[in-house]
């Protein structure tokens, strides 16, 4: 499928060398994660001082705290960015996050295009995702909670085609991640549960507008 990455990095080194792998520019000079280098390590760099975990998801780093998404580190062709998933429930009292997209309800970003705006806003961005640790574990904590004496279920596997359209669409992606566990295995067992790719596919579009919303399949 034209959908399908070429490639997942397996970890951010080989992301800041190649690419995220999900367009034809992979590996090229004109790859926008090249456009951005100094700015991606600077943004890193200051992300990794943070009590955080370290992978890659939807072929970029994105950073976790007891299993929770808490932010990527990401190249778009105009800027490199922080992405807080809950950005929205941040302090952000020097107004240098904004809205990744139109769509978007608890996403911000910090968007740069050279390393003088990193360093000028260095410790709002320290503060920044400080805060968001605390928020995602606190969650985190909370979750594991209000699950501890339910009985255990097991994971439902994500189908091909979901992971094809995230990899295009992550703030699709980072929605779907910000649900609970339960919202997330009931969509996954519908969009699994139809025989047909293309059937597959289309629950997963007509699904999207919900998911960014936050809600789960049977919310209000």
């Amino acid at each position: 499928s034209h959908l399908m990455p070429r490639i997942v990095p397996p970890d951010t080194d080989y992301y800041l060398l190649h690419g995220c792998g999900r367009c034809s520019l992979f590996d090229t000079p004109a790859c926008k994660v090249h456009a951005w280098q100094k700015e991606l390590r600077m943004l890193l760099g200051i992300v990794r001082e943070h009590d955080l975990q370290e992978s890659i998801k939807w072929s970029v780093p994105c950073f976790t705290v007891d299993g929770a998404n808490v932010l990527s580190v990401t190249a778009f062709k105009p800027h490199a960015s922080i992405n807080f998933f809950l950005g929205s429930r941040l302090d952000d009292p020097h107004g240098i996050l904004l809205k990744p997209g139109e769509n978007s309800q608890s996403a911000r970003a910090f968007r740069c295009t050279d390393t003088d705006a990193i360093k000028k806003n260095e410790a709002h961005l320290h503060a920044l995702v400080e805060q968001a640790v605390v928020i995602a574990r606190a969650d985190a904590r909370a979750e594991s909670a209000t699950h501890s004496k339910r009985a255990s279920v097991p994971v439902v596997a994500m189908p091909q085609e979901f992971s094809e359209i995230i990899a295009k669409d992550p703030i699709f992606g980072e929605h779907f991640a910000r649900l609970t566990p339960g919202r997330q295995r009931a969509y996954l067992m519908h969009f699994a549960s139809a025989k047909q790719s293309a059937t597959r596919s289309q629950r997963i579009l007509k699904a999207r507008p919900r998911i960014l919303e936050g809600k789960g399949m049977h919310d209000d």
